[in-house]
């Protein structure tokens, strides 16, 4: 709560569940303990108090939730339904650190009453957490422990006097210092957002379970009663109680990124916004579908404009398109539910919210990753999707965090934080929204791309992963003079040993991953830099092998990069520059062509052994390239230079690539 008034929200309400007939509730989603005291909370803080009787049990305990007649999760509905209506609030307090089934029942509840989750406690690093509550003036007692290590003799014992204690105990035996392992429950006395601070009369210890190594034991409060703080207390908002204290404040976000609390705002270069000059024939059904086992990959997905100039129907009309062609494979065997990683490009950024209300009706409670931005489409195209899936369900983990917190931003759309396939994670577009309240950092490109990378970080540790394990990184950019200023900021956060200390994944000299740069018109939120990040956990333990391949084809400098292993391609990378006032009106066509022979290189230089489908994302600038003709030729050359399977290609045009002579860049 206190976190939420620091961050400018205001506190209008207290809601709790309590247990019908008994003080300790065998519940996954609730602690009841101490439920006796609560109403003495309400007059502490001078707010109202809205008590609901849990009637509901565990019923649906896995790790995520759909709405389940009698469980539990459906109290803590109809409790916050009720606040809702009587007390017109837009968002709930969650204390969750690290519990993601407390924060995917509370961010689901909060979704279908409107409400937003404030969980700025998430993933706190739980030692500094502790510390801050304690300088923070905030007085609790333990009243339930449940770990090896403590016992009910700790009962009763304040914060401040247990927390030498419990950093032994996390040396000892891995205790989570902040209880957040259910190591043991408090009863908060007193904080600077109470008016009175709450004695404690009478209590009884009660033990639970008498056990030999971890007994569990509690508090049960017989007699306790309010006392009145200082006048002075009684005269200030509560914001201004605690607008000096030691507390993560969103402020600080500058700091943390080691940059100077005030930062200028860097006047942004302008961007030349080269139109496409080649609609594209809208006669031809260019969607592709590509398979491979569990593997599915579909391509050219474009939402024309109509004469209705509707973006509801196009969006439609295009994701129905997906849906059918995921539908129309064999034996049914994938659907909506498999798409893991969405790649969207609007015409204009202004069409994002019309396409977003239509793309979200298309996936479920654990949407895909996603990209979104602005491309230099052909006139005719409002939008263009390609999309990766995988057949493999029980195979995928989701990161789908929708709260507020000062962690990584909370979805803004229909889309997962990171999305996981067996080894092969795909994380989502990140921008550089300060997490506690979404908005885009100021202070211009630096803030933004190390904040933005910063979220690729956690995100990946979230998964167990990190950033030596990142295969593909595509950065969008709006301007081309922001992209060295990427990737020496790539380079730094690559080199932060921050991820493998912290969540002890093992640190490994792993190969730079591919990186393409390219400048696009717009971004979501008028972004400077978006990061597009794919990776792999498992690159310790496999034999990544190198092959990389630099030359001259007639007016072409070429060059290929393939990080591979005897079984797979893990990622590519591939550029063709030079002169374009050399080579005449037959451009494209020779660009195809030099393309084609790189590939064919490639195939002949990698092991026979690999026989696996890889997509290739092509960069492109329609200004030099002809759009119609690139989709006609390129497919037929690719195939016939790549002889170990057809591949999945996507094309992509954008206003520029990363240096004034190079007229392709792709990758994997």
């Amino acid at each position: 709560m206190m976190q939420c008034v620091i961050e400018g929200h205001q506190i209008v309400a207290l809601a709790n569940l309590r247990p019908e007939m008994k003080d300790e509730l065998d519940s996954y989603m609730f602690q009841t303990v101490g439920h006796h005291g609560i109403d003495l909370y309400a007059e502490a803080m001078g707010l109202p108090l809205y008590r609901h009787t849990i009637q509901g049990s565990s019923k649906s305990i896995d790790k995520d939730y759909t709405i389940t007649e009698n469980d539990e999760v459906e109290d803590l509905f109809q409790l916050l339904k009720k606040v809702k209506e009587e007390c017109d609030v837009d968002a709930v307090s969650v204390g969750a650190i690290l519990s993601d089934y407390q924060r995917v029942r509370v961010e689901h509840v909060c979704q279908r009453l409107g409400l937003t989750s404030l969980a700025y406690l998430w993933r706190r690093d739980q030692e500094e957490l502790l510390e801050e509550m304690i300088d923070s003036q905030l007085t609790a007692v333990l009243i339930k422990v449940a770990s090896l290590g403590l016992e009910p003799k700790h009962l009763g014992r304040t914060l401040s006097e247990m927390h030498p204690y419990l950093q032994k105990m996390k040396d000892k035996y891995q205790l989570n210092v902040c209880g957040e392992g259910g190591e043991y429950e408090t009863f908060t006395l007193d904080c600077p957002l109470f008016r009175k601070r709450i004695v404690l009369d009478e209590v009884e210890s009660i033990i639970h379970s008498d056990d030999a190594f971890a007994p569990v034991a509690y508090l049960n409060i017989k007699r306790a009663h309010l006392e009145d703080k200082k006048v002075d207390d009684q005269n200030t908002s509560m914001l201004d109680r605690i607008k000096n204290l030691p507390m993560l404040q969103s402020f600080q976000l500058y700091s943390s990124l080691q940059l100077e609390d005030r930062i200028t705002e860097d006047p942004e270069p302008a961007c030349v916004r080269d139109g496409n000059p080649h609609p594209l024939a809208d006669e031809e059904d260019w969607c592709s579908v590509f398979c491979d086992g569990d593997h599915v990959w579909i391509t050219g997905l474009y939402g024309f404009h109509t004469e209705s100039g509707n973006l509801g129907e196009i969006t439609t009309q295009t994701m129905n398109k997906l849906k059918e062609a995921l539908e129309n494979l064999p034996a049914g065997q994938c659907d909506m539910s498999c798409v893991a990683m969405v790649c969207l490009y609007v015409q204009d950024m202004s069409m994002f919210a019309a396409v977003n209300s239509v793309y979200r009706t298309y996936f479920g409670i654990n949407p895909p990753a996603r990209i979104c931005v602005e491309a230099a489409l052909p006139t005719n195209v409002a939008l263009q999707i390609d999309c990766y899936c995988n057949k493999s369900l029980p195979d995928r983990q989701t990161m789908h965090v929708q709260g507020l917190s000062h962690w990584a931003p909370a979805n803004i759309g229909p889309y997962s934080q990171c999305v996981q396939v067996k080894n092969k994670l795909y994380v989502a577009g990140q921008i550089a929204m300060c997490p506690a309240n979404l908005s885009i950092i100021r202070g211009g490109i630096v803030p933004q791309v190390r904040l933005s990378l910063r979220h690729v970080q956690r995100i990946l540790e979230a998964m167990h992963c990190g950033m030596d394990k990142i295969t593909t990184v595509v950065c969008y950019v709006t301007n081309i003079s922001y992209v060295q200023t990427a990737k020496r900021e790539l380079e730094a956060s690559r080199a932060s040993e921050e991820t493998e200390e912290e969540f002890g994944v093992e640190k490994i000299s792993s190969m730079p991953p591919v990186t393409i740069y390219v400048v696009v018109p717009s971004l979501p939120k008028a972004a400077l830099t978006e990061w597009q990040v794919m990776a792999r956990n498992d690159l310790c333990d496999i034999n990544v092998k190198e092959l990389t391949h630099n030359s001259q084809m007639g007016l072409f400098r070429c060059s290929l990069r393939f990080l591979y292993t005897d079984e797979e391609i893990i990622s590519c990378a591939i550029s063709i520059d030079g002169s374009i006032e050399s080579v005449g009106d037959s451009l494209t066509k020779k660009v195809c062509e030099c393309l084609a022979k790189l590939l064919c290189q490639a195939s002949e230089s990698l092991p026979n052994t690999i026989t696996s489908r890889f997509p290739l994302r092509i960069f492109f600038c329609p200004s030099q390239l002809n759009t119609n003709e690139l989709h006609q030729t390129i497919n037929h050359d690719l195939e016939l230079s790549w002889s170990k399977s057809k591949i999945p290609v996507v094309l992509v045009p954008v206003l520029q690539l990363s240096s004034p002579d190079l007229i392709l860049a792709a990758c994997s």
